[in-house]
């Protein structure tokens, strides 16, 4: 009897990404996000954590003042097969200068679980 191949892990991209959702197999509500090419479901948010993401934002949001913005589980470009939404960003400029495209590494100052994944040789 022949053995059953075992189907190959995908990748994604982030381009990839935003296709399934422009053709509706994934909806930008659904509870997903893209770490190293993996579409990983998000954990809820709980009462105590969800005070606590924004006692953080709020703090944080104070200390680096203006020219900066503050915002909490919203997707950053990290590169071409990682858009996280880490619970709080902060994010050079205004929300205004993201409309066509989310913050990036390099417009951002937060740490997600991909890098610190990353940084774990995971």
């Amino acid at each position: 009897m022949k053995q059953a191949e075992r189907p190959g892990l995908h990748r994604w991209t982030r381009d990839e990404y935003a296709r399934l959702i422009d053709h509706g197999f994934l909806d930008e509500d659904d509870p997903v996000e893209l770490l190293d090419g993996l579409l990983l479901v998000k954990e809820p948010q709980h009462s105590r954590h969800r005070t606590s993401v924004l006692l953080v934002a709020r703090a944080v949001e104070r200390a680096f003042g203006e020219g900066w913005f503050v915002q909490t589980q919203s997707p950053i470009s990290l590169d071409d097969r990682s858009e996280p939404e880490p619970d709080v960003c902060v994010v050079r400029g205004s929300p205004r200068d993201y409309v066509d495209a989310h913050p990036t590494r390099s417009s951002s100052r937060s740490r997600s679980r991909a890098c610190a994944w990353r940084e774990a040789g995971k």
